[in-house]
């Protein structure tokens, strides 16, 4: 279903991947081997491009141990090997078989769904799956290197909205390091209730954030319901702000329709979304 709006206001799982194990929080350094791990992961680059790159998941598996609080990740997302910090907090959710490395093919598109089906929805997964759950929307809406929608304001300047996916908020980056009282209507209005503050100084001085919270999501049902209010949210701006772009957009997506690949992941009785459900990872 699109979430554009008229403008008066109305409004196949691969098995190719065998895998093991349940989640296992890590911090900081450790000696246990990284090879063939299922893990969440950030890269170097991560701090410069805050959202991660369009094409990846953040979702991957372990190639090599480079040594150095570094490693070389196989992501889920894009199929590229990416570079990996080892030496933040860690989260592994299991191991794939060493046969199964040569079967990681140039299409990631089946073993991602395959590890996000394995590794199920629960509190340590929510970030990765919150990561493909916005990467859809930030395709959709502004395709570009990094997973963030970019808009023009009406009155001048430019907002970058990206998700912290570990605290499941959204961070709406301004060049002004006052709160602007416009912006926090608009912002309010297009996701009512959900709560909103602002941040002075978020990169650097001069610059500010105002950071919208995501509410609970206890279920995978749930996190693409409130996903779907903040994609109906972010093109309400759009419309406001931009009405030019909006009609752009909501033409390509009547043309192409809208991308959801949560909506392919099975969650089947007995999965690790069951056996997962109660974990906490701080």
């Amino acid at each position: 279903m699109s979430h554009c709006v008229r403008m008066n206001g109305s409004s196949t799982v691969s098995k190719a991947t065998p895998f093991r194990g349940g989640v296992l929080p890590l911090t900081g350094a450790t000696d246990l081997p990284l090879e063939r791990a299922v893990l969440a992961f950030e890269t170097p680059e991560d701090h410069h491009l805050p959202g991660g790159r369009s094409e990846d998941l953040g979702l991957g598996v372990v190639l090599e141990s480079n040594g150095g609080g570094l490693a070389t990740v196989w992501d889920a997302g894009s199929g590229a090997q990416r570079t990996a910090r080892t030496d933040l907090p860690l989260i592994i959710f299991g191991w794939v078989y060493r046969s199964s490395l040569a079967g990681l093919r140039a299409d990631p598109t089946p073993h991602a769904l395959e590890l996000l089906e394995r590794i199920g929805y629960g509190a340590a997964s929510r970030p990765v799956f919150l990561r493909a759950a916005f990467r859809d929307i930030a395709q959709d809406l502004d395709p570009h290197e990094g997973t963030a929608v970019r808009l023009s304001l009406a009155g001048g300047g430019v907002i970058r909205a990206h998700i912290d996916y570990g605290h499941g908020q959204m961070v709406v980056q301004t060049a002004r390091a006052e709160a602007d009282p416009k912006l926090r209507l608009s912002l309010s209005e297009a996701f009512p209730g959900w709560p909103l503050h602002f941040v002075s100084g978020w990169r650097h001085p001069g610059s500010g954030a105002w950071l919208v919270q995501i509410p609970a999501l206890p279920d995978l049902t749930a996190l693409r319901r409130e996903m779907g209010q903040l994609r109906s949210g972010l093109l309400r701006l759009m419309a406001r702000h931009d009405s030019a772009r909006y009609r752009a957009v909501c033409d390509a997506l009547r043309g192409f329709g809208e991308r959801d690949l949560l909506a392919r992941v099975s969650q089947h009785p007995g999965t690790s979304q069951g056996r997962h459900e109660q974990e906490r990872v701080h």
